[in-house]
């Protein structure tokens, strides 16, 4: 899995507050996470109105989806996202930034080298993180050799 395009949003009068660099109307910063195996870019783009569009850029190395474990694995990543966000609001008492669970998965590129035609491709409306979870964990198929 990668190419993560995921939204929350925060109270619009805290963007006033921001000492971020601007892109147009959007305060903007990126992050490298993850350690040196599996680092992945994050774009954080914080706009005026108080949406906030979280963009992983993972495609070199993207998250595996074959075991439970792996889905623990995402879901532990963006718990560091979210933190990593709420460090550069300055949202030390963590009550500006809503928790991941109540974030929105708006994209993401799920592959798996299998050829299949325009019928079986399927196209999932936007899913709050706990949702995710459960459809990845509803998905995920325990990998054996």
């Amino acid at each position: 899995m990668h190419k993560l395009q995921i939204w929350t949003s925060i109270e619009k009068e805290n963007y006033g507050f921001l000492d971020l660099p601007s892109k147009g109307t959007a305060k903007v910063f990126s992050e490298r996470i993850g350690n040196t195996r599996s680092e992945h870019n994050v774009e954080f783009h914080i706009h005026p109105n108080g949406s906030i569009m979280i963009y992983v850029s993972c495609s070199d190395n993207p998250f595996r989806l074959y075991t439970e474990q792996d889905v623990s694995d995402i879901l532990f990543y963006l718990g560091r996202v979210e933190d990593r966000l709420r460090f550069a609001i300055s949202d030390k008492r963590e009550c500006i930034v809503p928790q991941i669970k109540r974030w929105i998965l708006k994209c993401c590129d799920i592959n798996k080298g299998i050829e299949i035609d325009g019928v079986a491709q399927i196209t999932l409306p936007d899913l709050q993180i706990p949702l995710f979870e459960k459809a990845l964990r509803g998905y995920v198929k325990t990998y054996r050799r």
